[in-house]
């Protein structure tokens, strides 16, 4: 088998794919990698550092090493990331331009229609933790944005010490406080 030499290396947005032309037995080839299924089954359990490292690793460079290691890794993590990016774009805007729920076709400012999304923007997440929606209706990939933007409002309410009225070890009176009767009080 011959060497194959690399030429050059770019991208097709509108197919999600990288696409590296390289030289074999004196003929211009192209080679396609499909990355949009990858990106979206994994996007939501890895930040895009993680999702870039483990694409290159256990897709390209598993398959296709002999191509991909002859182009430097920052370069194709660039592009990646200009892939993740647009398809990231591409899926909230498929759903502010759909502004129904195809399922149950209720505005998807009902947080009960949020629930079925499949992907949440940042106001839908606000939405959801706002409303008095039941949050284990959601799926998996839903419920843990709702969980990385609530411990992102916890670490930014946290006070530490040093800050601005922060107590070692507070301690309230809450024998103040008229009690409510309540069924768990039986």
């Amino acid at each position: 088998m011959s060497a194959e030499t690399v030429l050059r290396i770019g991208i097709k947005l509108k197919s999600s794919c990288l696409v590296v032309e390289y030289e074999k037995k004196g003929k211009k080839r192209h080679r396609k990698f499909y990355l949009e299924d990858y990106i979206v089954q994994n996007y939501l359990e890895m930040e895009d550092d993680e999702l870039i490292k483990s694409l290159i690793d256990n897709v390209l460079k598993k398959h296709h090493s002999n191509l991909i290691n002859q182009i430097l890794d920052e370069q194709v993590e660039r592009l990646i990331q200009r892939i993740i990016d647009y398809i990231k774009k591409k899926y909230v805007d498929e759903e502010v331009i759909n502004p129904k729920n195809s399922i149950t076709n209720k505005p998807l400012t009902d947080p009960e229609a949020m629930v079925q999304k499949k992907f949440l923007t940042s106001e839908d997440v606000n939405s959801l933790i706002q409303s008095n929606v039941n949050l284990n209706k959601l799926n998996d990939e839903g419920l843990k944005q709702v969980k990385k933007h609530m411990e992102r409002d916890f670490e930014k309410n946290l006070l530490k010490p040093g800050d601005k009225g922060y107590v070692y070890d507070k301690t309230v009176d809450f024998s103040s406080i008229p009690k409510k009767t309540s069924s768990w009080d039986d």
